[in-house]
């Protein structure tokens, strides 16, 4: 889309436009293309923010998921802070608390934490349980991409 404004910016039919008096046209054009390379600029780089909630009434019981959030952030430091806000702290990962992932190579990654607590639903006097959420924090890389037919 940027690339089809930015042509049609250059061509001899908007060149043509702009001399007959449609100024306003010439501007909103060039404040859509500025706009949207601020936008392309802005969702280039980000980081995203995954939390799975799990939960069973007792630590006996087998874990089930009944959420999953996703939250996308500009910076890393506002990625923490929102962890910060949510948790508390960020725990220290320990081999108790890490959520590991197999590389190509075979090896073991650690790619994110658990944390773990009773939890319970005050508004409506449920009983407590036991919920672990699985948290990852990954940078995400966006190419736009022009597909033509």
């Amino acid at each position: 889309m940027i690339i089809l404004l930015i042509n049609v910016l250059n061509t001899k039919i908007f060149k043509l436009l702009s001399g007959i008096g449609l100024q306003c046209l010439s501007s909103i054009l060039i404040d859509c293309v500025r706009g949207l390379e601020k936008v392309s600029e802005m969702l280039t780089n980000y980081y995203k923010v995954t939390i799975t909630e799990t939960g069973r009434n007792t630590l006996k019981e087998q874990p089930h998921i009944f959420n999953a959030i996703t939250e996308d952030f500009e910076t890393l430091e506002l990625a923490k802070k929102y962890l910060v806000e949510r948790y508390g702290k960020i725990p220290k990962l320990t081999p108790n608390n890490t959520i590991y992932q197999n590389s190509k190579d075979g090896k073991a990654q650690e790619i994110g934490f658990i944390k773990s607590y009773w939890n319970k639903d005050i508004s409506h006097n449920s009983s407590s349980w036991y919920q672990t959420d699985w948290v990852t924090v990954t940078k995400v890389t966006e190419n736009w991409i022009i597909v033509k037919f």
